[in-house]
């Protein structure tokens, strides 16, 4: 009897709406031929619908507040309610992973990127690859430094519109705190001595950078030069050193080769690789403009530490970083940003061919987000519906949306080559995604009614929350209500618990939006009411909320200076509805989102030797994959599973 192999390939975000259109195209033929031939349905998310959650319910078969990841963080009783923990690492993890419970049962696993599986959890028959952040705004933690953007004419970048309230440490790069960071100045000078010039070379003027970890830093210098006399090709030259040998020549708008640095790291030096694209080059009108990449460490992603070596080898540097806020700063343009798809793509092709072929396995478990990044960056500019869309530049972008779609497809296709003819594949999303019009700005909702009060701090002008005159605050999909004997300061006392979270609730649901005329809030309820939906944790919040097709929460506090006369804050001043800015801000969104909702949605497909051909329509809940797979594996469901065995997908019923 042939070994029973599961190889699962997480396609994040991946939408039902989306997928039809990119099928039907031709750009999708390995996803097309596994779901013609296999058994597909729709999926619906975690509540919420987001990275951390979904992919944790994937691989543990249980819900939120059973696993413990409840969101990108999580509060804890008894510390005040606006302090967040983050929850993205397997260490927030309270169930077993089915690759935990595989090895229990004497069976391999290979982890390739898949997301909350960092720090590892699985013995020496797990073999792993990162995990470890690099999607939902979160720095992956081998990050030795992030990407950037340097050029000869940076300009300081403008102060701050709006004040926030209580900031603190930020646990993601997001649009909310882009400002922290700036395109960095690249200062010209006279070209000094160097060696290695190419034959008739002649040097114009020079620059350096500083790539800067812990305080300290490397430099490489940078070399702006003519070849070939007064008319010759102008070119730029990047050296860990002021010698030409061996270094590529670039022209405007190409990419360099990449360049090995050491950069300090907590435990000593680490070694890692930075490449840069030219965005803009005159060497006679001594411009230029630098995207450089993220560096990502070379060693001590994966388990055992040997294998990132071996990858090196096969696959070369880790192009790791995907996410778009490179993109939404003005860093790069929409050519850059599919070239950065295009080679992590390229690296996880690679990376799981030599895995595959190379390792043995029993289940393998991987995961890409460009997917993801891509709806979140373009939804808007094919959406009739947002204030920005522009119909004569929609097919540029549906077209750029399509061949994203080919990238994923192509990992599927290198997967589905490598693993053989007799695995179990099943590929699917954690979540859909749906177009983002408008922000609804919850902690200023509570604010205009008297649930929040924030003052201005007399010593250093910031706003502050007044946690002695506010009964309500929101974090992501959830409000806490300010209770007595339960929170630090609390002010509402026990008896009057539940018609305060009645008030919250009747509030959201009260919200209309003038432009459309529509009401954000698609559901709001008791957090007793939220069992059903897998939550019932004790960090969870009071109300759970969930919001319309086109809206989404943020729950930033942020002021405009206007907003204040000396100490006091008219409240009416603080925007409460904000419509979002095409390739500035997100214009396509899921986390705040109802999941029952078809765009949000994922997909679900199932190919293998023990699976029939059908298609369901009724969707499935998500955690019945882990108990579908361990039945193919022959092994026990995770300890803490509380799905079910998807029985109308096998043959003969399994």
């Amino acid at each position: 009897m042939p070994q029973r192999k599961v190889a699962l390939v997480g396609l994040d975000s991946i939408t039902p709406v989306m997928v039809d259109r990119f099928l039907a195209e031709g750009r999708m033929p390995n996803l097309k031929r596994l779901r013609e031939g296999g058994w597909s349905s729709e999926i619906v998310s975690t509540m919420p619908p987001t990275t951390p959650a979904a992919w944790t319910t994937i691989a543990t078969g249980a819900w939120p507040s059973t696993h413990g990841v409840e969101g990108f963080n999580v509060h804890m009783g008894g510390e005040p309610l606006n302090q967040k923990h983050h929850s993205c690492s397997s260490d927030s993890v309270h169930a077993e992973f089915i690759w935990q419970t595989a090895e229990r049962a004497g069976k391999r696993s290979i982890l390739l990127k898949y997301p909350m599986s960092w720090p590892p959890v699985g013995g020496d028959l797990v073999l792993q690859v990162d995990g470890a952040g690099g999607w939902g705004g979160l720095k992956c933690v081998w990050d030795l430094a992030h990407s950037g953007c340097w050029d000869t004419h940076a300009e300081r970048a403008a102060a701050p519109a709006e004040q926030t309230a209580n900031p603190q440490e930020w646990l993601t790069r997001d649009e909310d705190n882009l400002e922290d960071e700036s395109v960095n100045l690249l200062p010209v000078r006279a070209p000094g001595a160097w060696t290695g010039l190419p034959a008739g070379a002649e040097p114009l003027w020079e620059t350096e950078l500083a790539l800067r970890a812990r305080g300290a830093a490397v430099v490489l210098d940078l070399l702006a030069l003519r070849i070939g006399g007064q008319d010759g090709e102008e070119r730029l030259a990047i050296a860990p050193g002021r010698d030409l040998a061996g270094v590529t020549l670039l022209r405007d708008r190409q990419w360099s080769d990449w360049i090995e640095v050491t950069l300090p790291a907590a435990a000593g030096p680490r070694a890692g690789h930075v490449r840069f694209k030219v965005l803009a080059f005159d060497g006679a009108g001594r411009r230029l403009r630098l995207y450089q990449s993220q560096i990502h460490q070379q060693a001590g992603f994966t388990r055992p530490e040997s294998e990132a070596e071996t990858l090196l080898r096969v696959a070369g540097p880790f192009a790791e970083w995907t996410e778009g806020y490179d993109l939404l700063q003005g860093w790069i343009d929409d050519e850059t940003q599919l070239e950065i798809y295009e080679q992590h793509a390229g690296w996880m092709c690679r990376a799981a061919r030599h895995l595959l072929r190379s390792e043995p396995w029993d289940l393998f478990m991987t995961q890409v987000h460009f997917v993801d990044m891509a709806y979140h960056l373009y939804w808007g500019a094919v959406d009739p519906d947002h204030p920005q869309y522009d119909a004569a530049r929609a097919p540029f972008y549906w077209d750029f949306l399509g061949r994203v779609h080919k990238l994923a497809d192509d990992f599927l296709g290198a997967i589905l080559e490598a693993a053989g003819e007799d695995a179990l594949v099943v590929v699917l999303g954690d979540h859909g995604h749906d177009s983002y019009h408008t922000t609804l700005m919850a902690n200023h909702l509570l604010i205009q009614n008297g649930l929040m009060t924030i003052y201005r701090d007399r010593r250093t002008g910031e706003p502050r929350i007044d946690w002695k005159q506010t009964r309500a605050y929101a974090n992501g999909y959830r409000v806490y209500l300010n209770v007595a004997d339960r929170d630090p300061q609390g002010i509402i006392p026990p008896e009057r618990y539940r018609a305060v979270q009645e008030e919250v609730i009747q509030l959201l649901y009260g919200v209309r939006d003038p432009r459309t005329g529509l009401a954000p809030v698609r559901l709001a309820c008791r957090l007793e009411d939220a069992e059903s939906l897998g939550l019932y944790g004790s960090s969870m919040g009071d109300v759970i909320f969930a919001m319309a097709p086109g809206f989404q929460i943020r729950t930033t506090i942020a002021v405009p200076a206007e907003a204040w006369i000396g100490q006091r804050l008219q409240a009416d001043r603080i925007p409460l509805l904000k419509t979002t800015k095409l390739f500035r801000q997100f214009t396509g969104e899921h986390d705040t989102a109802l999941p029952f909702n078809r765009a949000i949605r994922s997909l679900l497909v199932l190919n293998g030797p023990t699976i029939r051909a059908g298609r369901r329509q009724v969707p499935v809940r998500m955690v019945d994959v882990a108990p579908t797979i361990c039945h193919h594996l022959d092994i026990p469901f995770p300890a803490h599973c509380e799905g079910g065995l998807l029985a109308d997908a096998l043959k003969n019923g399994g």
